[in-house]
């Protein structure tokens, strides 16, 4: 960059603007269309925060990410929307188990589009980790592929891309090409479970009881018929480590908009931690929760 004695380590082209990329710095440049210096960078457009993975870059329309470096931490995941400036969206939680990690600068990255959300998916091969962070919901979760003795994995898919049908393609670590199905059973007819697990819900460290939680799902926008209602599964951890066994509800039929799963009867803790999850084979989508909570009083 011009005001960093830093090498150059990647380039983003975003509409007539340039993004140079070091170790330790990121600049904006913007078009002028002046033969002589095709492009000039503004006072306000550089910011000490380099690219860390090369390969963790990635641009989806106007959208940058990457795995960043700067004085104040070296594991943050960065986001440009538009302008000369970027944001931090890396949770601390998330930073935490970076900066655990021994290797990092071999991460992988891709950035696609699907069903009005971004995913930026990002992984570490070297630790056998994969993360995903949703730009829309803002949040952050855990991909993962099983191995012959079903132990998690790094995802196994790299480099999504969308054909004009709306289909993903996407590489496999074992080079193989393949496209994604709305399928939930695996090849060999295991049914592939979808497990989403949140983070703690606590009133100020204080004990409080939960009465009841209603989640609300969707299952309007398919075509098909199924003969029975689909289950959704429930456990939580009133401690933060084990959970209870599951409990299952209805998740609703084809054309039940806005259905609304309820579970009762939490119990009293301090802290609360739900997994949700999903073995039938149908699709579902998750909208909304709401909790019902009393403080104790002691």
């Amino acid at each position: 960059s011009y005001w960093q004695p830093d090498n150059t380590t990647a380039l983003v082209a975003n509409g007539t603007r340039l993004i140079t990329f070091g170790a330790k710095s990121v600049q904006w440049f913007q078009y002028t269309n002046n033969l002589n210096t095709p492009f000039s960078s503004p006072d306000t457009a550089a910011q000490l925060i380099g690219l860390r993975a090369v390969n963790s870059l990635c641009q989806l329309g106007n959208i940058v990410v990457w795995l960043g470096a700067s004085d104040i931490g070296s594991c943050g995941v960065y986001i440009n929307r538009t302008g000369t400036s970027c944001e931090r969206v890396s949770s601390t939680s998330i930073e935490q188990r970076i900066s655990q990690m021994n290797i990092v600068e071999d991460a992988i990255a891709q950035i696609w589009q699907d069903n009005s959300h971004i995913f930026y998916v990002i992984t570490f091969p070297s630790e056998n980790v994969t993360l995903c962070y949703d730009l829309v919901e803002n949040s952050w979760s855990d991909r993962c592929s099983l191995n012959s003795k079903n132990k998690q994995m790094a995802w196994r898919y790299q480099f999504a891309n969308k054909t004009k049908e709306g289909k993903i393609i996407q590489a496999c670590t074992n080079y193989i090409v393949e496209q994604t199905e709305e399928k939930w059973n695996e090849h060999d007819g295991t049914p592939i479970l979808r497990m989403r697990r949140g983070g703690v819900i606590h009133s100020d460290q204080t004990p409080f009881i939960i009465n009841s939680i209603q989640i609300e799902t969707n299952n309007g926008d398919y075509e098909y018929i199924r003969p029975n209602q689909a289950k959704m599964m429930m456990c939580f951890s009133p401690d933060g480590g084990c959970f209870t066994d599951k409990e299952y509800v209805d998740i609703g039929s084809v054309g039940d908009y806005d259905y609304d799963c309820i579970f009762y009867n939490f119990g009293i803790a301090k802290v609360f931690t739900i997994e949700l999850s999903c073995s039938d084979n149908v699709p579902f989508a998750l909208y909304d929760i709401k909790i019902d909570a009393d403080s104790v009083g002691y």
